[in-house]
């Protein structure tokens, strides 16, 4: 997952059943005040090294200078969360709908005791839980993730789960989670309580146990294991559970099949920025809510950085570039279905309006922060910075060998209705409506 500006689902969000039975949940954008950093980014820096003045690829590394500090909560929002309901009787939480990951956690009763960022946060009692009950024999108990920013860790237990209203699945596996002190002082400050994986049990700690969606059909509670996001820009957005909404788009879905079925991972036919073929062969698409930007292979995305003059900032991952820059459109081609991000909304700017970034980056994951002092920033390229989607790449993990791999967040999600099928293992795309019924 990745570094993240969040537009986020509150916790008022409306919820309503649509003719064809299928469940809508608003999607609400957080106010500017309150923008957070995402936590479940692959490059486990979040935040950014803010500038006085221009930086130099050559600058060393070690020379740290305070006036030196954007932090990440000064930039553009796009992470979304919503209510959920745990137990009987219920208790609720906000959690991030993630479909970059598979599994479901909340911070535990003694949460608060272990992890200082979780005292502030809704906690899971399973004593006042009529439906609570351990996993079965034999299933793993343990729970451990890590994030970009850390580990959160805690131990899987069963509850009933409710989405939205009306749809209940009972005995559904989880994670109480006991620590989340490896995601930091922002995770405090966020206003989410945990996650809900959306991918495929494939790729959860725990890969023998359904995820929500698809138990919620295998349970008689859905006719279709279905779900399709509405990503709002600059406004609302609908998540809907059991098919899709045919007001929030024109034309036909197209759709792709699955390269795999384990991250969300469709099949892209290219992708090119403004007149330059960026990839034209094996590219696989992982499409994560979970982040905001877009991220790719080393040398691909450096040929498109390179185009724009941009400078790479370690701390963050991401290119400096100048605010009067002309992006070039990011066009990706997906089922013969042309996307095209305006290059305009390939830029995010501070707070200061003085620093802009490039929302197209390399992909970070085990990039840390413990670099040789004096170490200059090209040697760290060169020597440090491998293309890390490989380690995704290869026999037993979740993208074949041949393939290049591009994370495709919140940018490329707000141009097209997205549509998840896990039953036909499809992912589905259509045009969004000029002006987009919010009813």
């Amino acid at each position: 997952m990745m570094k993240k500006y969040s537009l986020l689902l509150s916790a008022s969000a409306i919820t309503a059943i649509s003719a064809d039975g299928v469940q809508k949940i608003k999607l609400k954008k957080i106010p500017e005040a309150e923008k957070i950093v995402n936590l479940l980014s692959p490059n486990p820096n979040p935040t950014l090294g803010g500038v006085s003045a221009p930086i130099s690829l050559s600058r060393r590394l070690g020379e740290p200078k305070k006036s030196e500090n954007i932090v990440l909560r000064d930039l553009k929002n796009a992470q979304y969360y919503g209510p959920v309901m745990l137990g009987t009787p219920p208790q609720e939480f906000l959690v991030v709908f993630d479909t970059g990951s598979a599994d479901f956690w909340v911070p535990s009763a003694s949460c608060e005791k272990r992890s200082m960022n979780c005292k502030a946060k809704h906690a899971y009692d399973p004593t006042k839980s009529s439906t609570y009950s351990a996993v079965p024999s034999g299933q793993q108990t343990s729970f451990q993730i890590m994030y970009g920013s850390g580990p959160v860790s805690g131990k899987f237990g069963q509850d009933s789960v409710t989405l939205g209203d009306d749809y209940t699945v009972e005995g559904q596996t989880f994670a109480a989670a006991d620590s989340t002190d490896g995601l930091g002082l922002t995770y405090g400050k966020a206003k989410f309580d945990g996650i809900l994986g959306l991918a495929f049990p494939t790729i959860s700690r725990d890969p023998g146990v359904n995820t929500v969606i698809p138990n919620l059909k295998e349970k008689g509670h859905l006719d279709k294991a279905m779900f399709a996001f509405y990503l709002g820009d600059e406004s609302d957005g609908e998540l809907t559970i059991g098919g899709y909404d045919d007001t929030k788009f024109d034309g036909s879905i197209t759709w792709v099949d699955l390269i795999s079925p384990t991250y969300w991972l469709a099949p892209v036919d290219q992708i090119k920025f403004g007149e330059n073929l960026v990839a034209d062969s094996k590219i696989a698409g992982i499409i994560d809510t979970g982040t905001s930007l877009i991220y790719g292979p080393k040398e691909q995305v450096a040929g498109m950085v390179a185009a724009i003059g941009g400078r790479f900032i370690p701390k963050i991952g991401l290119n400096l570039i100048d605010c009067n820059t002309k992006i070039p459109d990011l066009s990706l081609t997906i089922g013969g279905h042309e996307v095209k991000i305006e290059g305009s909304k390939l830029m995010i700017q501070d707070n200061s309006k003085q620093f802009c970034f490039f929302t197209v980056a390399t992909m970070m994951f085990g990039f840390g922060s413990a670099q040789e002092e004096g170490e200059s920033v090209e040697e760290e390229m060169e020597e440090e910075v491998i293309d890390q989607m490989s380690r995704l790449v290869g026999e037993g993990l979740p993208i074949p060998a041949g393939y290049d791999a591009w994370l495709l967040g919140d940018t490329y999600m707000r141009q097209v209705y997205n549509v998840f099928d896990f039953d036909n293992k499809k992912y589905g795309i259509a045009t969004l409506k000029q002006t987009v019924s919010e009813e």
